[in-house]
């Protein structure tokens, strides 16, 4: 992985193998270079094992493997397969170890043969391999097209330029009767490594494809990287009208309908004074970019609340009138280069809680009441549920998958009696639950979801855990109290519960994290955020999914070998500044960084091979003039 150069995206220096430019000749381009391109088909022969089927369904957990790969070689070594060479030199040993590490993947899946992986399995499976190896370090954001959405290239981008590693899902469509009528058949998923003019309306795509193998299911074939233009099309598909990019490699008709990105996790936290956050990113699979991006609220405002988007892709802050106490709500966008937000055009008094839903709606809690809102063309909320006067909420959570609990809510409520309310997609009241414990819970109290779709309420520095049964009684699972386990009799200033099960706690305006161990008690292990200054509202990325049951997991949503690829398109690491061209600025770079030795991924390294010397410039003197597209 290289750094090409220095692009400076909503503040955020480009990270060490991720090189992204701007200038008019090559719009925005984005690159990450050294992803490996395993092969999904695997057959058995002699001393060489296979894949289930030969491999022809694994195509998601072949291409989270390239993923995997490459992490583990950048710093995280527990994660499998490991640190290894697994490529077309490697000797078989080292084939048949990649290949059960696949079939392990596919396993944490639920991979078919014959079925391929559909559902929430790539999530799964991806979490528990990056858990096992590297547990909080990661998260796992799961985009399909839903309703009347699906992700543009940009979005894809802006999550690799800001520190992820995606997965590009490819849909199979055939055409219907009617004008740009399509319906799904089937899909494949691929592995990201660049995208030019993403910004455009007719980006080109570039991936390694696991089903691209040379025709040989016997050994590694070289890695190589395939392409395709784009062409945006305003059509219906599966009875949705919607926009979605046709990839024109492919006779079939074939287009981006989804992604996973694999990204470190980050907090948002206020900065002081209050004016303002910081998108805290320490990113050690990239370890010589920054940590940190200070966003500030228009005219100096003081920020009120913060909250992650559905997506991770943006922040949602409100910024405070100091006459009026009006909140103005903004969002700011991770991948955009001036930095500035977009303003929701929504303003509202007496503001106690904002979050933003995978079913992309955003709530907002205001005197009791939980609001609604939807957003129109413009990215302008819209109103579209309020709770009426049975509903006096004390706080609220947000369902890590697209419904919840219920099967149909997105959101519950901590109501004033002490009660638990799931609200249906109305905010009217579906279900009560009541809690056996009722006498310990505050006026102070706050709840959250756990990755288990359980239940907990933090009071008095205690955190409750509930699980839903037959009904109408909650029941308490545990308390753990947090001040106890810290060994601090500080204030605990909020708790959020993670992806992975663990606890996320504010203790004298400082984060610090907990974990329970095998027999069932809490310590505090050390993560990524101890010790940084929280005070306020603060918020940690998490996994993150808008997979909708009965329609993501049909077999439409299934995995199909391509019957056809579109073409290839040389790597070129010796363009270090990634232009198209290898010339003078990438001898400069060279030259620049001469003698360097050791440093993980040097912007002159043109071979890889961890030091700047004559072999670099030999390199780019051997391919001078070349162009790379």
């Amino acid at each position: 992985m290289k750094t090409s150069m220095n692009h400076t995206v909503a503040g955020l220096v480009l990270a060490a193998g991720v090189a992204a430019l701007s200038s008019p000749a090559h719009g925005d381009n984005y690159r990450r270079y050294f992803v490996p391109d395993y092969d999904q088909v695997r057959g058995a022969i002699f001393d060489v094992e296979g894949l289930p089927n030969n491999g022809t369904m694994y195509c998601v957990p072949t291409a989270a493997m390239n993923l995997m790969s490459y992490i583990a070689n950048r710093g995280f070594p527990f994660v499998p397969p490991s640190v290894g060479d697994f490529g077309p030199d490697a000797d078989t040993d080292a084939y048949n170890e990649l290949t059960n590490w696949i079939e392990v993947l596919g396993d944490e899946m639920s991979t078919s043969p014959t079925g391929g992986t559909g559902g929430e399995g790539a999530e799964d499976g991806i979490t528990a391999f990056l858990e096992s190896g590297a547990p909080g370090e990661f998260m796992v954001t799961r985009v399909y097209v839903s309703d009347d959405f699906c992700p543009p290239p940009s979005h894809l981008a802006f999550h690799a330029i800001t520190g992820a590693m995606v997965l590009q899902r490819i849909g199979w469509y055939e055409a219907d009767t009617g004008v740009n009528t399509f319906n799904r058949t089937g899909g494949h998923v691929v592995t990201l490594n660049g995208i030019n003019d993403y910004e455009t309306n007719q980006p080109t795509m570039r991936w390694r494809d696991p089903g691209s193998d040379e025709g040989n299911m016997f050994f590694q074939s070289d890695f190589t990287t395939n392409s395709s233009d784009t062409l945006q099309v305003d059509g219906t598909f599966d009875g949705e009208s919607r926009t979605q990019y046709r990839l024109t490699g492919y006779n079939s008709p074939a287009f981006i309908d989804g992604y996973i990105a694999i990204r470190p996790k980050f907090a948002v936290i206020p900065t002081l004074p209050n004016t303002g956050f910081d998108f805290k990113a320490p990113n050690p699979v990239t370890p010589d970019g920054p940590d940190s991006i200070t966003f500030d609220m228009p005219g100096g405002a003081e920020l009120g609340f913060l909250a992650i988007g559905w997506d991770q892709l943006s922040v949602i802050a409100t910024s405070v009138n100091p006459t009026t106490g009006m909140h103005e709500f903004h969002r700011f966008e991770m991948g955009d280069p001036s930095g500035l937000p977009t303003p929701l055009g929504l303003q509202l008094a007496g503001v106690e809680k904002v979050r933003e839903a995978s079913c992309r709606k955003m709530y907002v809690l205001t005197d009791g009441a939980v609001h609604e809102y939807g957003f129109g063309d413009r990215g302008m909320a819209e109103p579209s549920a309020t709770t009426d006067g049975t509903v006096n909420a004390r706080d609220f959570l947000v369902w890590r998958d697209s419904f919840g609990a219920t099967g149909s809510a997105c959101i519950g409520v901590l109501d004033a009696t002490k009660d638990f309310l799931l609200l249906d997609e109305d905010l009217d009241i579906a279900s009560r639950w009541f809690l056996p414990n009722a006498a310990a819970i505050g006026p102070d109290a706050t709840v959250e979801s756990g990755p288990d779709d359980s239940l907990w309420i933090l009071s008095g520095g205690t955190a409750h855990q509930y699980l839903f049964g037959t009904g109408p009684t909650l029941i308490l699972a545990e308390s753990v109290d947090i001040g106890a386990v810290v060994g601090s009799s500080a204030p605990v200033g909020g708790v959020q519960v993670m992806d992975n099960g663990r606890l996320q706690v504010q203790v004298d305006n400082k984060l610090r994290t907990l974990e329970k161990a095998t027999a069932g008690s809490w310590s505090e292990v050390p993560s990524k955020f101890t010790g940084m200054v929280a005070g306020g509202t603060w918020m940690v990325s998490d996994n993150s999914s808008n997979f909708v049951p009965g329609v993501h997991d049909t077999t439409a949503w299934n995995d199909v070998f391509p019957t056809e690829f579109p073409g290839l398109v040389p790597e070129c690491p010796w363009d270090l500044n990634k232009d198209g061209v290898t010339d003078f600025a990438d001898l400069n770079l060279v030259l620049n960084n001469w003698g360097h030795i050791g440093l993980a991924e040097d912007p002159g390294d043109a071979t890889g091979d961890g030091a700047v010397s004559f072999d670099d410039l030999n390199e780019v003197l051997t391919h001078w003039g070349e162009s790379c597209e």
